[in-house]
């Protein structure tokens, strides 16, 4: 736990207290090297998981021995045992991959194959001695680069399916081979995480419960939910568990309208009626004109008497705070209230995958227009929507939503897990390709109605959008610092000319006491493309770029920073990103960087998770097998919120940087751009991580790991600038997740967090010159 929390100091003094006790415990010294990993301290992890396999032999502490480039050899057998034992101990020890974990859709690790290391290695699941599934290699592994050339993708996730269940004893082998995988076999089974969140209601007494219901009536008071829930050719049994989650709801302010939208079947309008005859707070309502969604959702908002209409679908079943949750978070006025949720199988409590949303970002929504199966609209906002005109087509949802977006100033996030649904049936190609029409019609309507001038095109994959702003093609400068290192900086510059409409483009080169003859000479060579100009003294990212921007600046209406080890790989990308900066509520807008393997290099940045910030989905694979990895909440193919990006790639435009007074140059070379980013935000302006703007990032060419190990008086001035938000967490990453490991799953009941408010529309402080250049007091960010 405290290793979750990040306290990771107090971690290791628990786990020294626990080795004390009991010193030949395999998996205790295993943690503990995982902990000093964590940390960095490979040595120490060496000694910790040496420790463990010599205990029990476990495939674990091989398997992370060896990716810590532990030798075969090295690894001692028993000189007691005989020839056939010491044969077979060596067999053992060739590890040819993992099984890491099931994650309840798919088994994730990897696999290498010794004898072919430059092909990615094709695995079997095996369940009772069947092959149930198949899969390869896809994605690089730094922690096992040791057993193979960097550029094998030896990391697997093999989707399972309805093909194996929990309680399934697995194994996975080479298929080329038939060598086993450490960790064979494998017992599929629940996450901590889901088997705690599953029993977290299991201690509560009726008494408590009771307490539980008067308290909750107490504080929602004089509101009321309408829940409107359309229900066609439902099975019976889901349409009792959906009424049923409904009607044991822990506070009682709600109404029930359940909407026939089609042939339901006659057991289960039998079942709703008998359900409204035992219940005035559930309506069954069946439209006379017409049938279909458009029309249930119409039908339902129009009979409501709530304060708020939740529209929820017939596959999802609520939690039994759900209701006063939403209620309590109506107080705000948000116009839009939407919450976490989690996916299962038939078997409810099958758990899936936790999906854990981020606070409202208005461009994650654009291109990723999914509130989930369970979403409340302030009901004034939801019965202006139907004056607009009638909801209809394949698309109503999201229709509905974005006019009530149009006419609401804020939206809630409830971060807490209030419902689970089942998976969906698969639509048909045809149905889909309709479906993802109608959303792009809605999507442009919308952008025509608030006169974005935005046009929504077709995204990654089915159900994610891009939106195409013009480009206005201001005067754009682009400012690069280095210092020698001609190997970096002339694919750099290359490929801004190769890639870029250079008529409106002008480059200024920073050169901080070049030495070397060859770059110096190739300065010479280019003068007439680029402006060179000399920087002297103790390197200062900072200042050398406020600077530039002093003397050039007022020209220009784009300013473009970039490190020498960046090199752009396809045309649009600069146009791309400023058309996005022309936006007046944007600040800041950043690329998405890969390192030369295709894993992201930085996404967006992230503050608070393991250490004042992190780059977002680091190592994850851009793409797997030629598709693009959607990550959490579809991050890695949208255009979306951070509080931050890396200053490595980044553009704005003039008025915004001169506006703030551009970096503070007290910070020298660490947090000067996320300092830049949070300034900048805290004006209400958007800061934003393009997906399609996407540039190779050589970072680890840049700079000597040492170089930028901790320069600690840096970080204590950005924590003392940034406490606050640092304490209140970043409002774009769920307080649900980790704070060690991104993106996993934290403490998922341990704590009450507070509903997070975002304004739909920017709320724009003036930019006065040098307004923000300093902070004198923590800003509260918006």
């Amino acid at each position: 736990m405290l290793k979750e929390q990040g306290l990771l100091n107090e971690a290791e003094a628990a786990y020294c207290k626990a080795s004390d006790l009991d010193d030949q415990n395999a998996d205790l010294w295993l943690n503990r090297g995982h902990l000093a990993k964590l940390r960095s301290q490979n040595l120490t992890a060496r000694e910790f998981y040496t420790r463990s396999y010599a205990i029990d032999k476990n495939p674990r502490a091989l398997t992370e021995l060896l990716s810590l480039g532990v030798a075969e050899s090295e690894l001692q057998h028993d000189p007691a045992a005989g020839e056939s034992q010491q044969a077979d101990a060596q067999v053992a020890s060739r590890v040819v991959g993992s099984i890491d974990v099931f994650d309840g859709t798919s088994l994730l690790g990897w696999a290498a194959d010794p004898d072919q290391p430059e092909s990615p290695a094709e695995v079997e699941v095996l369940c009772n001695g069947v092959v149930i599934a198949q899969g390869r290699g896809s994605y690089a592994r730094d922690d096992i680069r040791s057993l193979g050339p960097e550029e094998n993708f030896a990391g697997f996730s093999i989707p399972l399916g309805d093909t194996a269940m929990v309680g399934d004893v697995l194994s996975v082998r080479l298929k080329r081979t038939g060598e086993t995988l450490a960790n064979s076999p494998f017992t599929l089974e629940q996450s901590l995480a889901a088997r705690r969140w599953l029993a977290r209601h299991d201690g509560l007494s009726p008494e408590e419960i009771m307490a539980i219901r008067a308290q909750f009536a107490r504080e929602t008071a004089g509101l009321k939910l309408s829940i409107v829930m359309p229900v066609s050719e439902g099975l019976l049994e889901q349409v009792r568990q959906a009424v049923g989650s409904v009607v044991n709801q822990w506070c009682p302010h709600w109404e029930l309208l359940c909407i026939i939208s089609g042939d339901s079947g006659p057991s289960v309008r039998d079942f709703l009626n008998a359900q409204a005859g035992a219940d005035p707070r559930l309506k069954v309502l069946v439209p006379t004109h017409a049938s279909g969604r458009p029309v249930a959702l119409s039908t339902g908002i129009e009979a409501s008497s709530g304060d708020y209409i939740a529209i929820m679908s017939a596959q999802a079943v609520l939690e039994p705070e759900a209701v006063f949750r939403c209620l309590d978070a109506g107080l705000s006025g948000a116009g839009v209230i939407y919450t976490d949720e989690i996916t299962t199988r038939r078997d409810l409590d099958y758990l899936h995958r936790f999906i854990l949303r981020p606070a409202f970002s208005y461009d994650l929504y654009l291109s990723n227009p999914d509130f989930g199966q369970f979403v409340c609209y302030r009901a004034d906002l939801a019965r202006s929507s139907l004056r607009q005109g009638s909801l209809e087509g394949a698309a109503v949802d999201v229709d509905l939503a974005l006019r009530i977006l149009e006419g609401a100033e804020t939206v809630v996030h409830v971060p807490a897990v209030l419902y689970r649904t089942r998976p969906a049936h698969t639509d048909s190609d045809e149905a889909l390709a309709l479906r993802g029409e109608a959303v792009l019609g809605s999507l442009n309507s919308h952008l025509q109605r608030t006169a974005s001038q935005g046009v929504a095109r077709p995204g990654f994959r089915p159900g994610n959008y891009t939106m195409d702003y013009p480009d206005d093609q201001g005067r754009t400068l682009i400012i690069i610092p280095t210092r020698d290192r001609i190997d970096l900086l002339e694919p750099c510059l290359e490929a801004i000319w190769r890639t870029t409409d250079m008529k409106h483009v002008d480059i200024v080169v920073i050169d901080h006491e070049s030495a070397e003859n060859e770059t110096k000479q190739y300065l010479r060579k280019i003068r007439k493309r680029i402006t060179v100009v000399p920087f002297k003294g103790q390197f200062n990212y900072a200042r050398m770029n406020n600077q530039v921007v002093d003397q050039f600046g007022s020209d220009y209406k784009y300013l473009a920073f970039m490190n020498n080890d960046i090199e752009a790989i396809e045309g649009g990308w600069l146009e791309r990103m400023r058309s996005i900066a022309s936006r007046s509520d944007v600040g800041v807008v950043g690329a998405t960087l890969i390192y030369g393997d295709n894993r992201i290099q930085h996404a967006g940045v992230i503050a608070g998770v393991s250490g004042p910030v992190t780059h977002a989905h680091k190592f994850t694979p851009l793409e797997v097998d030629g598709v693009r990895t959607p990550g959490p909440n579809a991050s890695l193919i949208s255009t979306r919120d951070y509080v931050a990006v890396t200053g490595a790639c980044t553009l704005m435009r003039s008025e915004v940087f001169r506006g703030v007074g551009g970096f503070d140059d007290s910070l020298l070379i660490d947090f000067n751009d996320i300092d830049l980013c949070l300034r900048i935000g805290s004006l209400g302006y958007r800061i934003l991580n393009d997906a399609r703007s996407v540039l190779y990032h050589h970072e680890s060419a840049t700079r000597k790991k040492g170089d930028r190990v901790v320069h600690s008086a840096e970080t204590a001035i950005f924590i003392r600038r940034w406490h606050e938000l640092l304490a209140m967490g970043d409002p774009f990453y769920n307080p649900l997740l980790s704070l060690v490991a991104e993106h996993d799953v934290g403490h998922i009941v341990d704590v009450y967090h507070p509903v997070r408010v975002r304004g739909v529309n920017a709320t724009l402080q003036p930019l006065a010159v040098g307004q923000a250049r300093r902070v004198p007091g923590p800003i509260r960010y918006p």
